[in-house]
Formats: C-alpha cells, sequence, structure tokens
C-alpha cells in the first residue's frame, strides 16, 4: 500500500480529495428525493454514478484515468452553484404557482379585473411574458386609470421592456389540456369547461428541471468513467465503435434534455 502512494501521490491524493465532490452530489440528490423534488431513479442514478466515480477516482486502472476522474469531479464543483441557482429558480416558481392557485380560486369566487391582473403580475414574475401581457392587456381597460394607476403603470412598462405589440396575441390560442379547446391566450379559466388554462402552463414551465439536472449529470460523468474503462477492456476495433455510439445516445438524450428545457 505505502509503495502504490509512493509511486503515485498525487493519484493517491486525489483519490481521498475526490470523495468530497462526491459526497456534495449524494447529500444533493438524497435532498431532492426526500424533499419530492426528483423521483427516486434519476436520484439513485445519481447516487451510483457519484460512489463509481469515486471508486474509480481512488483505485484507477491506470493513472491518467485517474487524473481525468479527479477533474471531472473538480469541475462538477464548479456546477453546484449553477444547480442551486436553478433550484431556487424553481422554488421561487412554486411560490408563484401556489400564488396562481390562490388567485384562481379568488377568481372563481368573486370575478374581478383585479384579480386577473394579480394572475399576469405572477405570470409575468416567473417569465411568462406573452401570456402577462395578453391577460394584462385584456382586463386593463376595465380598471379605472383613478384607482389603479400603479397598475397602468406596471403595465406600460411591461410592454417597453418586452418590446410586444400586446394586439399581435389577441389572435393566439392555447389548447386545454383537460377538454382540448382553443382558447384565448389570454384566457385564465377555459370557457368550455372551467380548467384553469394558465395554472396548466405554469406546471408545466416549472416541471422536471431537477430531473433534468440528475440526469445530465449521470449521463456526462458516466460517460467519462465507461469511456476510457471501455478502451481499456476491449479492442480498438470493438471498442471503438461502441464508444460512437454511446457518445451518439448520450447526445441525443442530453439534446432532448435541453430543449425540453428551452421549450417550456
Amino acid at each position: 500500500m505505502l509503495e502504490k502512494i509512493l509511486a503515485n501521490p498525487g493519484g493517491f491524493v486525489g483519490g481521498c480529495l475526490v470523495w468530497i465532490p462526491v459526497a456534495i452530489w449524494i447529500f444533493m440528490a438524497i435532498s431532492w428525493m426526500l424533499m419530492g423534488e426528483a423521483e427516486v431513479i434519476p436520484g439513485v442514478a445519481c447516487i451510483m454514478v457519484a460512489f463509481t466515480l469515486g471508486y474509480f477516482t481512488s483505485n484507477p486502472p491506470t493513472p491518467m484515468i485517474g487524473h481525468i476522474l479527479v477533474a471531472t469531479a473538480v469541475l462538477s464543483l464548479v456546477a453546484v452553484p449553477i444547480v442551486k441557482h436553478a433550484t431556487r429558480s424553481q422554488m421561487l416558481h412554486s411560490i408563484h404557482e401556489d400564488q396562481l392557485r390562490l388567485y384562481c380560486d379568488t377568481l372563481r369566487q368573486r370575478p374581478n379585473p383585479g384579480t386577473e391582473f394579480r394572475i399576469a403580475q405572477a405570470l409575468w414574475d416567473q417569465g411568462d411574458t406573452q401570456r402577462s401581457i395578453a391577460i394584462a392587456h385584456r382586463v386593463i381597460p376595465s380598471m379605472p386609470v383613478g384607482i389603479f394607476g400603479t397598475e397602468h403603470r406596471e403595465f406600460q412598462s411591461w410592454l417597453m421592456r418586452s418590446r410586444i405589440d400586446p394586439n399581435t396575441l389577441t389572435q393566439q390560442t392555447q389548447g386545454c389540456s383537460r377538454c382540448g379547446h382553443r382558447c384565448s391566450v389570454s384566457a385564465v379559466i377555459c370557457p368550455a369547461c372551467g380548467n384553469e388554462v394558465v395554472l396548466n402552463a405554469a406546471k408545466v414551465a416549472g416541471s422536471h428541471l431537477v430531473r433534468q439536472i440528475l440526469i445530465g449529470w449521470s449521463l456526462v460523468v458516466g460517460l467519462v468513467i465507461a469511456m476510457p474503462l471501455i478502451g481499456i477492456a476491449l479492442p480498438a476495433a470493438v471498442s471503438i465503435p461502441i464508444i460512437i455510439a454511446v457518445l451518439v445516445g448520450a447526445g441525443f438524450v442530453l439534446v432532448r434534455l435541453i430543449g425540453r428545457e428551452i421549450s417550456t
């Protein structure tokens, strides 16, 4: 044991230090699962990949693979603040979703333009620019300037910041997830079945973020671990096609994950 340490002291130190980022990712995965923000399968996959990273970094088949895995573990620490910011944004999104639910309940009991404008504000805060402007554009004419002066000024600031012509939104529609009826993009509640279409849109926009983070991290780190091991275990004629196929498949999955996040 001592001879191995003396032969590769850098690898030994790296093999010890790698368990710090491994522990951080395992802790985050467990926390997300306990809080219900991540499903069990992506969370367990992340934990397994993290343990595998720690094991092969501590016991690398070659010193070069050990150095690559140490670098991967260190770089994964850079992603931790980004991930925390993303999950904090999702938490704020959940808060806005609760506000929307409360406003929709109020609107059912007592329909009024002021509550609908509050819905538009909540949508604006969570980044749904077009929908918020469409709703505000519909209700603002029925809100007297003398009473709702603040709301009028806020709406004008939205138009200036977004540079959206609200008249172009009047013809846009959205599908109700319950009955399929095509509602106006400014609709809060489906006129056909009474479904809260604005709340359903908010749920879609804020979902799957943590799962995408776990799957993306597990996939990238898993590739970094697997490709050198495949290259060592198999002949070049076999390992190269396998590595290419794995990279293509992983790239397809990553593109799907990124595309889903952008589309929401």
